[in-house]
């Protein structure tokens, strides 16, 4: 597989900086980005629904576009958000590609591993784990740099409540909502750790701690409902219709968003760790047996099974009638949506580490070789432009 020499810019270890890309203009420590376009995975999952569908768009993985060493194996997946790629990892460091070309532009290191990234409202966001715990925010144009506050312990990524408020869900069992100045609006702790990044519909989040499934007003932390599972529920729900997730029963469930009312359940032949994809008529989930199952989205029947040869322990990605499952095998494959037939794949140096994230036609993904790559159509990065 061909590789890239990428030139690197090391940036000096302060505690807060201004982050300085090539070829934008910067003034008073300032950064100066181009309007968002409507292509992006500004968070995780794409959306704060969590479906991890990526709009209409047809991505394509006919070659490999560029392929960038990393600092280390990704925490949590990628964000992308007008050209630029932001990828964090345990590694301690938050590191910024071109996503055209797969320079990397920005290179910092903090004390802690970076547990994931929020691009948006003119800034970008991440948290740091374990040793810093603390929230950073990096403003772009005229909002420059902006203080940092001490948060709980985080693994996942920060989500955004309103303009002004900050979702952080806490490694020791805790949500909390904080204001852009660090104030605690509200706090509460839940039943067990809570391990990925909780859902946001219509002002309400829906997270998965221990054994359950809460429904949490976002305004001021007060309960909506719980659903309580027999096995452990370690990925955060996908909400549309219904509010779907998958557990260590071995089996997935679909909930009432407004009760918590289980509305079906479906069974399946391993663990599920993964948070289910929430497409138009189907809901994709990944098992720990090695299959990725198409359930029909209103009664949860099974319409396909696929197996992937290798423990599916990493979300798929829906684009349009594709959807891409990255492996544990060191294999990032391309599913018909309708059918689970194949219809192409790449192999990575190593097994994968995220969930594929899709912009535009080109399709990211990171391994544990350090490796983090684009696909996209044609033979060269000049046919997978970011839009």
């Amino acid at each position: 597989m061909p590789g890239m020499t990428h030139r690197r810019l090391m940036l000096p270890a302060v505690a807060l900086v201004t982050l300085c890309v090539a070829s934008c203009a910067t003034t008073s420590g300032r950064l100066d980005f181009p309007q968002k376009t409507p292509h992006s995975w500004p968070t995780v999952r794409c959306t704060p629904d969590n479906r991890g569908v990526a709009g209409t768009t047809q991505a394509a993985i006919d070659s490999l576009c560029w392929e960038s060493k990393t600092g280390g194996e990704a925490a949590s997946e990628p964000t992308v958000s007008d050209g630029r790629l932001y990828f964090s990892g345990h590694d301690r460091r938050l590191e910024v590609f071109d996503a055209e070309n797969g320079d990397r532009v920005f290179r910092e290191r903090f004390d802690g591993p970076v547990s994931g990234t929020l691009v948006g409202n003119g800034a970008i966001t991440f948290l740091t784990d374990q040793v810093e715990q603390r929230a950073f925010t990096y403003g772009f144009g005229p909002a420059g740099r902006r203080l940092s506050f001490p948060i709980p312990p985080s693994a996942c990524a920060p989500r955004r409540l309103t303009d002004s408020t900050l979702l952080v869900a806490g490694l020791r069992g805790m949500l909390q909502s904080c204001a852009a100045d660090g104030r605690v609006v509200w706090s509460r702790e839940t039943e067990g750790p809570i391990l990925s990044t909780p859902a946001l519909v219509d002002s309400i989040i829906y997270a998965a701690s221990g054994r359950t499934v809460l429904a949490i007003n976002a305004r001021n932390g007060t309960e909506v409902w719980q659903h309580r599972s027999t096995g452990a529920v370690r990925a955060a729900p996908s909400v549309k219709e219904r509010v779907y997730f998958g557990s260590s029963d071995s089996l997935v469930y679909a909930l009432d968003p407004l009760t918590g009312a289980m509305v079906w359940f479906a069974s399946v032949d391993g663990a599920v760790a993964t948070t289910p994809v929430a497409g138009p008529d189907h809901v994709y989930v990944a098992v720990n047996d090695g299959s990725v199952y198409a359930l029909r989205a209103d009664d949860g029947t099974e319409m396909w099974r696929h197996e992937t040869g290798a423990i599916a322990n990493l979300s798929p990605t829906l684009s349009g009638h594709r959807l891409l499952v990255a492996t544990r095998e060191g294999r990032l494959l391309m599913l018909d949506a309708v059918s689970g037939i194949m219809e192409r794949e790449q192999r990575l140096r190593g097994p994968a580490t995220v969930s594929p994230v899709v912009v535009g036609a080109c399709v990211f993904v990171a391994d544990t070789k350090r490796r983090l790559y684009c696909f996209g159509p044609g033979h060269s990065a000049s046919n997978a432009q970011i839009p």
